[in-house]
C-alpha cells in the first residue's frame, strides 16, 4: 500500500510539472480564434478555447452518533485539459457543430479508522452538438455529454459517479403568420456509481413538447406535454434498496385572454392532467385532473374584481379525492385614503369516506392617514365560514409530501391531528425507507407535527424526502367560525416603525360532535421594525416582537429580538455582524424555544481583481428536550488576472443534537487558464 501511495505521489508531481507551466505558458495570444464566414466550404473552423485546471478538495467527516463513531478524511487532486471547438460543414446555417472534451486525472486518499486507501483514475469529460439548419425556421440538434461529477454520501463517503446525457431536440420557430411556435426536447440520463457501500444508480427517460400560439392583441395559448420514465436503485449500507420504475405524463394548457376597448378584463386559465405510477415494493398509482380559471376586471382606477374557479379530480391506488371551489372580490378606494374590500366564496371536498362543504363571506378596512411622526396604517377585517362535514372514515391519508430537512430544524407537516404510528418517510426516487429515531424523529406541539433530521442518519443535510401519513377527519358536524382582524402601523423617521396586531378565532358546533379537539384562538402581537438606521457611521437593522397567542390546545408566549450591523471600511470591505434571541414558552409541550443567534460576515474587494467573502454562524437551542447547537463557516475568495482564475472555498460545519455529534470541514482549489 505504501509503494502504492509512493508511486501516486510521483505520478501527482509528474502531472504537476506539465500542467503548472501551462498556465503560464500558453499565449495570450491563443485565445478563441475567431473567423468570418465569407463563402461556402467543405469545412470550417469558427471558433478555437479550452481551459487549463488544477482542482483540489479536502473533505474531513466524523463526529460521535449511533452512526458515527470515527473520523475520517478525503483528499482529492484533480487536473484537466479541456478543448472547445466550433466548426462547421459547408454553411454554419446547414450544419455547425460543437465538440469539447478532454482528460481528466484523478487521484484520490481516503483515511478511515486509522487505514489508508488511495486511488488514481483518468477520466475523460466530453461534450458534444450537432446544429442542423440554426438559421432557419426548423431547426433540430442533436447532443451528446459525458461528465463525471463527484457526489457526497452518509459520513464521509464522497466518489465520482459518471453521468451521460444524449438526445435531440428542436422545433419550428415560426408557423401561421409567426403566430406560432413549437419545439420539443427527448433525452435519456443516465447516473451510475458507487463508494462505502453507497450507491447512485438512476435512469431517466423524458421527453417534452411544447408549443404556443398568439392571436389578436395579447392573447395566448400554450400546450405542454412532459413524458418521464425513471429507473432508480439508490441507496445506501445496512438497508435493502428497492428498484423502483416511476412513469408519468404531464399534460398542461394555459389561456390567456383580454377584453374590453382598453383590456381591462383579464381572463387566465390553466388545465392539466398527470398520470402517475410507481412500481418498487408497492404499486402506486396516481391519476390527477385539475383545472384553474381566474378573471380579472379593472373596472377604474379605483375600483376592481376578481371571479376564481378551481376543480381537482385525484385517484390514487385505493384513495380518491375532488374538490371544486369558487370566489369572489370587490375592492373599492376612496379619495380620503381608504380602501373597502369585501368577497365570498364556496367549496367543496370529497374522499373515501369524507365529505365537506365550505361557506364564506369576509369583509376587510384599510386606512392610511399621514401623521406628524409619519404614515399611519389601520387594517380591520372579520371572515364569517360555515362549515358541514360527513364523515364515516377516522382518518385520511396523504401521498408524497415533500419535505426539505436542512440541519436539524423541525418542519411541519402541512395538515394536523396527524394519526401517530401512520408516518412513512423515504428518499425522492422512493427506493428507500428511513427509519424514525435513527434518520429522523417526529413530536407534536397542539395539533400539529413537525419532523426533524437526525445527525448521524442517512438523510442528508438539505435533502428533500417524501413523507406519506394519515391525518383524523374530525367526524360528522356542522359547524361557524368566526375570524376577527385589527391592526395598525406607524411609520417613524422614515427608516423606523411600530406595530400591534389582534387576531381572534372562535368555533361555534351547530350539530353534531367533532373528534378533534376544537382551537379557538386569541393572538396579540406588538413590535418594531428598524431597517438601516445609520448610527455613528453603522447601518443599523433589527426587530422586536412579541406574542402572546391563548388557545385550546398549544397556548404560547414568545419574545425575539434580531439586530445587526453593516460598516463599509475603506469603500472595499465590509463588515456585518448581528446577533439574535427567540424565546417561547408552549404550556402543553416539552418543545419550548430558547434560542441564541450570532454571525459575522466580512466581505469586499482587497485588492484590483480579487473579491472576499466570509461569514459564520452560530445557533444554539436549549428549550428542547433536545440541546440543538450548529456553527457554521463559509469562506469564498476569488482572484482574477487576465486569462488566470483562483477560486478557494471553504465550508465548515459542527452540529450538535442532543447526545449526536457531527463535524463536515470542505476546502476546494480550483485554479483555471483559459485560452
Amino acid at each position: 500500500m505504501a509503494q502504492w501511495a509512493n508511486r501516486q505521489r510521483v505520478s501527482r508531481k509528474c502531472l504537476f510539472s506539465l500542467l503548472l507551466p501551462a498556465l503560464v505558458a500558453v499565449p495570450i495570444a491563443a485565445v478563441a480564434e475567431r473567423f468570418e464566414v465569407i463563402e461556402t466550404k467543405p469545412f470550417g473552423l469558427i471558433e478555437l478555447d479550452g481551459r487549463v485546471r488544477i482542482g483540489y478538495l479536502f473533505d474531513r467527516r466524523g463526529g460521535d452518533s449511533a452512526s458515527i463513531n470515527a473520523n475520517s478524511s478525503q483528499a482529492s487532486w484533480e487536473e484537466e485539459f479541456f478543448l472547445r471547438t466550433k466548426s462547421f460543414v459547408y454553411h454554419p446555417g446547414l450544419l455547425n457543430m460543437v465538440f469539447a472534451g478532454g482528460p481528466v486525472f484523478v487521484q484520490q486518499q481516503f483515511e478511515s479508522g486509522g487505514e489508508n486507501t488511495s486511488s488514481g483514475d483518468t477520466l475523460f469529460n466530453f461534450q458534444s452538438r450537432l446544429n442542423f439548419l440554426d438559421i432557419k425556421n426548423y431547426p433540430v440538434s442533436v447532443y451528446y455529454d459525458k461528465s463525471h461529477p463527484s457526489v457526497t454520501r452518509g459520513s464521509a463517503a464522497r466518489f465520482i459517479v459518471p453521468n451521460e446525457r444524449y438526445g435531440v431536440s428542436g422545433g419550428i420557430r415560426r408557423l401561421f403568420a409567426n403566430s406560432t411556435s413549437m419545439n420539443f426536447d427527448a433525452y435519456r440520463h443516465s447516473a451510475k456509481g458507487a463508494g462505502s457501500g453507497y450507491s447512485v444508480d438512476d435512469e431517466i427517460d423524458q421527453a417534452v413538447f411544447l408549443t404556443s400560439t398568439s392571436y389578436r392583441r395579447r392573447d395566448s395559448i400554450q400546450f405542454r406535454y412532459d413524458r418521464w420514465d425513471q429507473d432508480s436503485a439508490t441507496g445506501g449500507p445496512g438497508r435493502p434498496i428497492h428498484r423502483s420504475s416511476e412513469a408519468r405524463r404531464i399534460s398542461e394548457f394555459r389561456l390567456q385572454n383580454y377584453f374590453g376597448d382598453d383590456q381591462q378584463i383579464n381572463v387566465s386559465q390553466y388545465l392539466a392532467r398527470q398520470r402517475r405510477e410507481i412500481a418498487n415494493a408497492k404499486t402506486s398509482t396516481l391519476d390527477d385532473r385539475r383545472y384553474r380559471g381566474n378573471v380579472k376586471w379593472y373596472q377604474s382606477e379605483k375600483t376592481n374584481s376578481s371571479f376564481r374557479l378551481n376543480y381537482v379530480d385525484s385517484q390514487r391506488s385505493s384513495e380518491s379525492s375532488k374538490s371544486r371551489g369558487a370566489g369572489y372580490s370587490v375592492s373599492r378606494m376612496f379619495g380620503f385614503g381608504a380602501t373597502v374590500s369585501a368577497g365570498a366564496n364556496y367549496s367543496r371536498s370529497n374522499s373515501v369516506g369524507f365529505m365537506r362543504r365550505d361557506k364564506g363571506l369576509r369583509g376587510a378596512v384599510h386606512y392610511r392617514y399621514e401623521t406628524i411622526v409619519g404614515p399611519l396604517s389601520v387594517n380591520a377585517s372579520l371572515r364569517k365560514a360555515s362549515v358541514d362535514q360527513e364523515s364515516t372514515v377516522s382518518d385520511i391519508a396523504v401521498f408524497d409530501e415533500a419535505i426539505l430537512l436542512a440541519g436539524t430544524t423541525p418542519t411541519d407537516l402541512v395538515n394536523e391531528f396527524v394519526v401517530q404510528g401512520a408516518v412513512l418517510v423515504r428518499n425522492f426516487t422512493n427506493t428507500q425507507n428511513y427509519v424514525e429515531g435513527i434518520d429522523y424523529r417526529l413530536f407534536v406541539t397542539g395539533s400539529v407535527t413537525s419532523i426533524q433530521r437526525l445527525i448521524g442518519g442517512d438523510i442528508a443535510d438539505g435533502e428533500t424526502v417524501l413523507v406519506d401519513y394519515r391525518y383524523a377527519t374530525s367526524g360528522t358536524a356542522q359547524f361557524d367560525t368566526t375570524d376577527l382582524g385589527l391592526s395598525a402601523n406607524v411609520t417613524l423617521l422614515k427608516n423606523m416603525n411600530a406595530y400591534v396586531r389582534y387576531d381572534a378565532s372562535d368555533t361555534d358546533v351547530i350539530s353534531g360532535e367533532l373528534t378533534n379537539r376544537i382551537n379557538n384562538r386569541d393572538r396579540f402581537e406588538a413590535g418594531v421594525n428598524v431597517r438601516n438606521r445609520p448610527i455613528d457611521g453603522w447601518a443599523v437593522t433589527g426587530d422586536y416582537r412579541y406574542v402572546n397567542q391563548q388557545d385550546d390546545l398549544a397556548p404560547f408566549a414568545s419574545n425575539a429580538i434580531n439586530v445587526q450591523l453593516a460598516k463599509r471600511f475603506w469603500g472595499r470591505l465590509s463588515l456585518s455582524v448581528s446577533a439574535g434571541y427567540v424565546q417561547s414558552d408552549f404550556e402543553n409541550s416539552d418543545e419550548d424555544e430558547d434560542l441564541v443567534t450570532y454571525g459575522l460576515g466580512i466581505g469586499g474587494n482587497p485588492f484590483r481583481g480579487a473579491s472576499i467573502g466570509y461569514d459564520v454562524s452560530y445557533l444554539e437551542d436549549v428549550g428542547g428536550t433536545l440541546t440543538r447547537k450548529m456553527l457554521r463557516q463559509r469562506l469564498n475568495f476569488h482572484w482574477g488576472f487576465r486569462m488566470v482564475h483562483v477560486r478557494l472555498t471553504g465550508n465548515f460545519a459542527d452540529d450538535e443534537l442532543g447526545t449526536s455529534a457531527s463535524i463536515d470541514n470542505r476546502v476546494t482549489l480550483q485554479i483555471t487558464r483559459d485560452f
